[in-house]
């Protein structure tokens, strides 16, 4: 536990003058890579930054060489127990993620102006959201977030995404950064690093799933690695995960603003899960789950619909899951069947959200955005 003097004193760093600077900071490494390539928005990014790394080094092989710097923080070993909830508690995870930390994520006013300006989940829902659990599966196989490793590679790409459309938003006569700040600045990308982190995690315990001490402190350590590679600045990297909930809870209390995109992108995101891989999920059914996961308040602010009839079903999913993580702790045996069964199933989901193709985490942007 962190001594109260201690905590205390994280609490305060977390201020409004601490965080202000961060809505205009973006990521000069990839933001450098971009201008060099053009500033344009492209396609095939990261293969265009190695083929330049080997020409010309400069800044490209500099881009190269930092994300695949590992700091001394980052113990491999220590991550694997977080790794593994990935595959253990896959459909759980995924429906955190998905129907609670995503949408969540709406609900910050200025963050959600990214996606509607992008398009990207008003035009193509269900590709954006099955290449986020590609990414987020190749991330969990083992070695995947080793430097070299496809999960590694796809958090790079992601990286360099990020700046091809903050590049693409910084000159759009749009975007009003006076008040929305820096297309995905720095405390933007905080905040969605914590969707990852701490909101996985609490939309598991809010589904049956108590992870260990161990399993949230590795989880925990697995991202903060991977918003290392992301970009995040240092300080906005928590050390530990009451650091991780003290920001959130900042971050929140100056971002939470529901706005009609707000209500427009859950919306999108719900339809564009139900009954289709890898949930399978009637809609009534993803809308009560979801509001399990968001809380009440935060639901009927987004306007999520409830539904009394799937009230029971959600109540039956979060009673087998808790019974499952029990049996787990008496028999470790279930343990290993439980990451089995997981990797299964995600090894054919993730193929047949993305119908054979494969990921191709380009920038795409609406013409309306120019």
């Amino acid at each position: 536990m962190v001594p109260p003097s201690s905590d205390a004193r994280m609490r305060n760093r977390y201020t409004d003058r601490f965080l202000e600077p961060f809505r205009q900071q973006g990521d000069p490494l990839a933001d450098a890579v971009l201008a060099g390539l053009g500033g344009r928005v492209r396609t095939g990014l990261l293969a265009r930054v190695e083929v330049r790394a080997r020409r010309e080094g400069g800044v490209y092989r500099e881009f190269l060489d930092a994300c695949h710097a590992v700091p001394r923080w980052a113990d491999f070993s220590a991550m694997e127990a977080g790794r593994r909830v990935g595959f253990k508690y896959a459909p759980a995870v995924g429906l955190a993620l998905m129907a609670g930390s995503l949408v969540e994520g709406y609900a910050l006013g200025n963050a959600a102006e990214v996606l509607v300006a992008t398009g990207r989940l008003t035009q193509d829902v269900q590709r954006r959201l099955h290449e986020t659990s590609d990414f987020v599966y190749k991330l969990a196989l083992p070695g995947g977030i080793r430097p070299g490793q496809d999960g590694h590679r796809g958090v790079m790409k992601v990286r360099l995404l990020h700046a091809a459309i903050r590049a693409h938003l910084s000159h759009s006569p749009r975007w009003n950064r006076e008040a929305l700040g820096l297309p995905i600045n720095q405390e933007d990308m905080a905040i969605t690093l914590i969707q990852f982190g701490f909101e996985v995690r609490r939309g598991l315990m809010r589904l049956g799933i108590r992870l260990t001490e161990e399993e949230q402190d590795s989880q925990h350590l697995f991202w903060r690695y991977a918003g290392h590679v992301l970009g995040v600045d240092s300080a906005l990297l928590t050390k530990t995960r009451q650091q991780e909930e003290q920001l959130y809870e900042a971050i929140t209390r100056r971002q939470r603003r529901v706005t009609e995109n707000s209500v427009l992108l859950t919306r999108a995101v719900l339809d564009g899960m139900s009954g289709l891989p890898p949930f399978y999920m009637p809609r009534a059914t993803m809308y009560q789950l979801s509001r399990k996961l968001l809380g009440a308040e935060l639901a009927d602010e987004l306007q999520i619909p409830r539904s009394l009839a799937n009230r029971g079903a959600v109540k039956a999913l979060t009673l087998a899951t808790r019974t499952l993580k029990r049996t787990e702790r008496t028999l470790p045996l279930v343990s290993t069947a439980l990451y089995q069964l997981g990797r299964f199933y995600l090894l054919h989901a993730v193929p047949a959200g993305l119908e054979g193709t494969n990921p191709e985490y380009n920038a795409r942007v609406e013409r309306s955005a120019n």
